[in-house]
Parts: structure tokens; sequence; C-alpha cells
């Protein structure tokens, strides 16, 4: 997939908010713009959307000194999440189909992304999903692919939503299931403490990382581990904007979880801004 000319504003957008999350100097948040504006002038749409907003973050936090301006926020939406869980899985428990029910709930997840700024509802969105399911629904391909499976990779996304995950995870038990996150802090992404933390290593048979802080996961930026782990599979989840912005032109197909939430995404996936998807592509 690759970035269009509305991306260029988004990527300033990205870069302002991961400043403001430490500081409120003016001359750094002018700093930090500059210094965005000469990678933009330097960048190449050819690039997915999420590559291409990568330096953006960089910038920011090389500049500002911070390593993980979102680590506190992260933690605040994993807590959240943690709190909603328990009414989740009743609901998944109570469902006619467990698992159609959990891969609705972990599409609300990815409305938690703080990189892209936009205000969300957990309530709402949980209220949405199960009363209008999704836009796009692959998940009778998913069932059948199931049956010949025996390894399943699943690509995380966000802090928060990777709770939403858990419970689609715990759906998944009696296959080999590797859950990746990234390798390193990036905007509110999910690494390997936020997985440990939400007890994500109770329910996965192995989590790895992307072995980059790359916004999404870029195959010719991730590791040897992560890229044995996605050729090896039977079966590739993927959830949100960067990892379908990076995968979906990929050299196989992956079921990809998200909401589009702006209308490059939603273009690219044949629908429109604030459609929630289980795609495979």
């Amino acid at each position: 997939m690759k970035a269009e000319v509305e991306c260029i504003p988004c990527m300033l957008t990205q870069a302002i908010n991961t400043t403001r999350m430490v500081t409120e100097d003016e001359e750094t948040l002018l700093k930090v713009v500059r210094e965005v504006i000469e990678c933009i002038k330097e960048s190449d749409l050819d690039l997915p959307p999420a590559t291409f907003s990568t330096p953006a973050y960089r910038v920011a936090e090389r500049i500002t000194g911070v390593g993980d301006p979102y680590k506190e926020v992260k933690k605040k939406y994993n807590d959240l999440a943690l709190e909603m869980s328990t009414e989740a899985k009743r609901i998944i428990d109570k469902s006619e189909d467990k698992l159609h029910t959990a891969f609705k709930l972990s599409v609300v997840g990815n409305i938690i992304d703080l990189g892209i700024g936009h205000p969300f509802n957990l309530e709402e969105t949980i209220a949405e999903i199960l009363r209008s399911g999704f836009a796009i629904d692959h998940f009778q391909k998913f069932k059948e692919d199931l049956q010949r499976a025996k390894k399943i990779f699943f690509v995380g996304d966000n802090a928060g939503e990777i709770v939403f995950d858990k419970l689609l995870v715990e759906e998944l038990r009696g296959y080999h299931l590797t859950y990746a996150v990234r390798g390193g802090a990036i905007i509110n992404d999910a690494t390997l403490e936020d997985a440990l933390y939400v007890g994500m290593d109770k329910v996965a048979k192995k989590i790895i990382t992307t072995g980059t802080n790359a916004v999404g996961a870029p195959l010719d930026e991730v590791s040897r581990e992560f890229r044995q782990a996605f050729e090896e599979a039977d079966i590739v989840i993927a959830k949100g904007h960067a990892n379908y912005e990076t995968l979906v032109d990929g050299p196989r197909k992956c079921f990809f979880i998200l909401k589009a939430k702006c209308s490059v995404v939603g273009k690219h996936l044949g629908g429109k801004k604030g459609d929630m998807v289980l795609v495979r592509k």
C-alpha cells in the first residue's frame, strides 16, 4: 500500500502529538516540525503510510530525549481494557459463536490509536460492532483456513487493544499461536512489557517482537525470528492500520482486523473511513 498526499499533514500531526506528550515548549515543537518537514521533502510516497510516518516519531523522540513518551498512557489503557475484560469475556461466553464474537471485540480495541489522535469511546464501539457487525467480514474464510491450520501468527498493534486480542487468543487455544509485538517503543504500540503486563504469555504459546521500533511490521526491517514466524504460519492475523499498511502487499495472504481511521485506508480496503473489518487480503 502506498502513501498518499493526505498522509503528509497526518505525519506532521503525529509528530506534534508525540512531542506534546512530553513538552509544551514552543521552541522544541517548532524544531520537531521543521525537521519532520525536511523528512517529508526526502520521503517517497511509494512507501506504505506507516513507513512514511515512522521518521516523524523518531525525530520527536530524539529531539525531546524521551524514548517512550506514551509509557504512562499505555499503562492507563492497558488498565482500562483489563477492567473491561471481564464483561467482554462474558459477552463472548454467552454468544452463539464465541470465536466470531471474539473477533468483533478484538477490533474494538483497535480504536485505541493515540498516534492518529482520534477521540474514541470503547463502550459505544462495543455496542456498535455487536449490533452491526463487520463492514467486510471474511470470518467464513478464516474458519475454512482454520480447519487445516496448526500454526497461527498474530501480529498485535496497540497497548490496551492487546487485552482484547488476548480474549481472541483464548478462543484459539489448541493451536500453536505466536503473538508479536513491537521491538521497541513507538507511539502507543504494544511492546513485550505490555504483553507481559496484560498476561498474554499465559494464553499464547510464544511471544516475539518485530525486532524494530518501526511503525507496523515492514518486512525489510523486521528480525529473522519475526520473518520466519510470518512465513511458517498456516494463518497470519494482523491488527490495525500500520500492520495492514506494511503487510497487505507482502508475499502472503493475511487476515487483517482494523477500523479504518482515515479515508486513505478506507478506500484501499474497498470501503470507507469508519468501517470495521475482518478482511483476508
